[in-house]
């Protein structure tokens, strides 16, 4: 399975909103990685495939 790069952005504990980035298989994918990453973060946007 071809792995995919994918952006989100997530609240950080200090209110901040910052862009992340993962490479998973796919969107689900993408989205536990984040969450096991950076402690279960509130999404301010779900992960979205980036286009290379």
């Amino acid at each position: 399975m071809a792995e995919r790069l994918f952006k989100a952005k997530i609240f950080l504990k200090n209110g901040i909103v910052q862009e992340v980035v993962v490479t998973a298989s796919n969107m689900f994918n993408a989205k536990e990685l984040i969450k096991m990453q950076y402690g279960n973060p509130r999404f301010f946007s779900d992960p979205q495939e980036v286009r290379r």
